[in-house]
């Protein structure tokens, strides 16, 4: 259970050796950064290293020693993952055997995002058993941003009064979802996101041929690019920007049925693969939101973040609504996805969404 550090994260690694070579070391580490770029992997090394019986610098494992054996194997009795059954899946290299196992979850349930209460009382049991090999022990919490309130409050207890000998190590997606108390008890470190160029170089060694579009798609993430493109709804999202190109033509009602019928299937057919987690309504308003972004960043000389090849078809669209439109537009999908994970109705919820879209175009 070790992890890779990409080149990205490099600077942050340098910082944390420092930390540890002065001595400095907190009893609570806080990860944060963009979801995909790798994260859970950099958490998981410096985890590794923590318990490495043979370092062979302030920070690094050593790959051989027991210890380290033991991490690989995803046995060391010294380390433990806490963590939303969900979020396994979201860096795009999760085993989907191990799925839920911390959150009781039993094979075929539907894999929840939020770190309840019951996680985290498992995690004090686990903070009051003493180190099986005599060293460190590492409680790694991700993403620390799903707990809820009563599983962050009882968190916080243990924090307080650390038992000696145990390292936190939360990842988070953001910090301002986190209780203020909370980070303010640990030591909070960023992890930066790859640039387009970091990214398209992992996407070439990893990519297996397929489509750089999706790294564009994904916002140079490369592991939640990789899981789009696996992902059973990977063409659909080609098929959805080429019907937004022409809002005209767009049949509202068939568009939304058969993405809903795409989505339901991929549920049902894959519904603890890595790439299913990229299959879901969420992904899909995601879409939506790039979409305008770009529309409105093509009638405003701004650089298109998603969808640099369709320039013109988003400078034509540009033309034809206003800008004040289009900001209204994104402001209400916004909230729109905060209700993309239990919508009333699939269909429903993606013909408001596109009906809304459409009426950008009339009367302009």
């Amino acid at each position: 259970m070790t992890g890779a550090i990409q080149p990205w994260h490099a600077p942050a690694l340098v910082r944390l050796a420092e930390l540890r070579a002065r001595g400095n070391w907190p009893h609570a580490l806080l990860l944060h950064g963009k979801p995909g770029t790798g994260r859970r992997d950099f958490a998981r090394a410096v985890a590794a290293a923590l318990l490495c019986e043979n370092p062979p610098a302030a920070l690094q494992a050593c790959g051989s020693c027991v210890s380290c054996r033991l991490g690989a194997a995803g046995s060391h009795p010294d380390l433990k993952l806490f963590r939303s059954a969900w979020f396994e899946h979201v860096e795009g290299d999760a085993d989907p055997a191990d799925a839920g196992a911390d959150e009781g979850e039993g094979a075929g349930k539907r894999l929840s995002r939020e770190i309840n209460v019951d996680t985290i009382r498992r995690l004090a049991d686990f903070a009051a058993i003493a180190s099986h090999r005599g060293g460190l022990r590492v409680a790694l919490l991700y993403p620390a941003d799903a707990m809820n309130h009563v599983a962050a409050n009882t968190l916080l207890k243990t924090l307080e009064e650390p038992p000696p000998g145990l390292v936190f190590v939360l990842l988070a997606d953001t910090l301002d979802r986190l209780l203020p108390t909370v980070r303010s008890r640990c030591q909070a470190v960023a992890l930066a996101a790859p640039d387009a160029t970091a990214a398209a170089a992992w996407w070439a060694e990893h990519g297996a041929g397929r489509d750089a579009a999706f790294l564009a798609l994904a916002d140079q993430a490369p592991f939640t690019a990789l899981a789009l493109a696996q992902s059973p709804i990977a063409a659909t999202a080609a098929r959805l920007h080429d019907a937004l190109a022409d809002p005209a033509a767009l049949d509202i009602p068939a568009l939304a049925r058969s993405i809903e019928t795409e989505l339901r299937r991929a549920d049902r057919d894959a519904p603890r693969s890595a790439a299913a987690f990229a299959a879901d309504l969420g992904t899909v308003v995601g879409w939506l939101q790039g979409w305008i972004r770009d529309l409105i960043g093509a009638g405003s000389a701004d650089s298109l973040r998603y969808h640099p090849a369709r320039s013109a078809q988003l400078a034509r669209l540009a033309g034809r609504t206003s800008l004040h439109r289009a900001l209204d537009y994104a402001r209400w999908l916004t909230e729109a996805a905060r209700h993309a994970r239990q919508p009333l109705g699939i269909a429903l919820f993606l013909e408001d969404c596109l009906g809304r879209y459409v009426a950008l175009f009339g009367d302009a």
